[in-house]
């Protein structure tokens, strides 16, 4: 059958010669006789879309949804070039995860959205979070049945392994419950061991404290990389973080030509030495750390303070440095770092915006886009293509959310120099004259390019130095192996 064993239920379908089978045209896929509900929430809770379908059905869909998207902005050219990493986990994979909270009949429920509505579905154990995730919100959710809060909205909690604790944070989309901080100080008292830190958003006029306990909770990926608790995409799930900094490295050395002492130790550790890369809402930092740790030199862009200040706790890249610049994207954008080769973008759910035409006159090689909204990403990639002269390289899905409908999409694109100089006139570099790089005028196809097989998708994990876990307090310095030189351009006290 096309996506297993179908139902049973009267279904119509066509069938195309295409390798990839538009799925709007299969009638209820949710109700696949191969979905076999793991969750006895899964028929209201809204949050796990596809439970209980499995990994190559959902891949399958994933794979149809992205070729959907760009069709529709008529780069139905891509198609073929489109591929999809799978996530090693379908459950217990979460690290961070969003709750919502209401009080019902006087008692507080605590949970995710019903399916199409606001309505809280009350859940009292969830299979996606992982066990340090899922403990930690066992011990707030007990507390909280205890003292029912009123105004509270909702919590986010992420708890990392190899951490001292998890992070709270209450009402993230509202402001801080009247309780605070009192209920914050008796969540810290009653769940000593399992939550370190407990934060609120507060209004600049607001004297209360934002948070309570420690600052910045480090944690390590599955691989070891460092990582600060914050409320990245990237902490939600762990593995799948590793995997996609993997594909990135691999996407930023597609382009590279190895040099004739490319078996050296060097370039084995390093595979990134010495490439110059910008990433704009660099967040806290773990994969710009990532990038810096492979050799590159990496100047990350950040707007957040605090998320700055955690990333002050990364120990210092083996390789390569890592400069943050704590500046809006658009003044970066205006003042580029000097020779950035890659820009690395990660927009928001509605895309780049206004940020856009800048991308396209950005003076860099190659762009790599990580998308979460396909509607922005296809409409962006043809805006790219158009206006910036660029070509697509490769589109990578990324199995980030299993059991969700959520995809996020990791593009890269590199300039038809040809067409550069005659949409922008700038001079193009010959990159040929290098031993360490090659220019890329044509796209590449992911059958050409060398890859692992993993359940029948591809994967290639890069081999990364062994890290000494050396975590600096000082948040004002740049990651360097040579040097220190934070930047902080709002502000010549470099304590802010």
């Amino acid at each position: 059958s096309l996506f297993g064993s179908m139902s049973l239920k009267e279904i119509s379908c066509s069938i195309y010669e295409s390798p990839i089978i538009n799925h709007s045209d299969i009638g209820d896929i949710e109700e696949s006789a191969s979905k076999v509900s793991v969750c006895p929430l899964s028929d209201d809770c809204g949050s796990c879309q596809w439970m209980g379908h499995d990994q190559e059905t959902q891949s399958r869909m994933r794979l149809q949804k992205v070729s959907d998207a760009l069709a529709q902005v008529g780069l139905s050219d891509l198609v073929n070039r489109v591929r999809c990493v799978e996530s090693p986990h379908l459950l217990r994979y979460r690290h961070r995860a969003r709750f919502q909270a209401a009080i019902v009949n006087g008692r507080m429920e605590l949970g995710y959205s019903k399916s199409g509505t606001r309505e809280v579905v009350d859940v009292t154990e969830c299979p996606v979070l992982a066990p340090e995730l899922e403990k930690a919100y066992q011990s707030v959710r007990n507390i909280l049945s205890n003292h029912p809060i009123s105004d509270l909205t909702g919590i986010e909690i992420t708890a990392l392994p190899n951490s001292v604790g998890a992070l709270v944070t209450l009402n993230p989309r509202d402001k801080a419950p009247q309780s605070w901080p009192n209920i914050g100080q008796m969540i810290l008292q009653q769940t000593r061991g399992i939550v370190a830190s407990v934060g609120v958003q507060l209004p600049k006029k607001d004297k209360r404290p934002r948070q309570l306990g420690l600052q910045v909770v480090m944690g390590k990926t599955p691989r070891g990389r460092p990582v600060p608790a914050t409320s990245g995409f990237l902490h939600a799930n762990l593995h799948m973080a590793d995997i996609l900094i993997d594909e990135v490295i691999r996407l930023c050395c597609s382009n590279r030509q190895p040099s004739s002492s490319s078996l050296s130790s060097s370039s084995i550790v390093a595979p990134l030495l010495n490439v110059q890369i910008t990433m704009l809402n660099a967040g806290s930092g773990l994969l710009p750390w990532a990038l810096a740790n492979a050799g590159a030199v990496v100047t990350a862009i950040e707007t957040n303070v605090m998320l700055v200040q955690a990333a002050g706790l990364l120990p210092v890249p083996q390789y390569g440095s890592l400069t943050f610049s704590r500046q809006p994207p658009k003044t970066a954008m205006s003042n580029p770092p000097h020779g950035t080769e890659i820009l690395i973008v990660e927009p928001m759910r509605s895309g780049l915006g206004q940020m856009l035409e800048s991308v396209c006159q950005f003076p860099s090689k190659h762009v790599i886009g990580i998308w979460c909204s396909l509607q922005p990403m296809a409409e962006e990639i043809a805006t790219l293509i158009s206006q910036g002269s660029y070509l697509v390289d490769e589109v990578v899905v990324v199995d980030f959310f299993p059991q969700t409908s959520h995809i996020e999409t990791v593009v890269k694109l590199s300039r038809d120099s040809v067409r550069v100089q005659q949409v922008l006139s700038i001079p193009t570099p010959n990159l040929n004259s290098s031993p360490q790089f090659q220019s890329n005028q044509t796209s590449i196809h992911p059958n050409s390019i060398p890859e692992m097989k993993q359940n029948g998708y591809t994967l290639r994990p890069l081999p990364l130095p062994t890290r000494q876990q050396v975590y600096n307090n000082n948040n004002n310095i740049s990651y360097n192996n040579q040097s220190t030189n934070y930047q902080n351009i709002n502000n010549t006290n470099t304590n802010t």
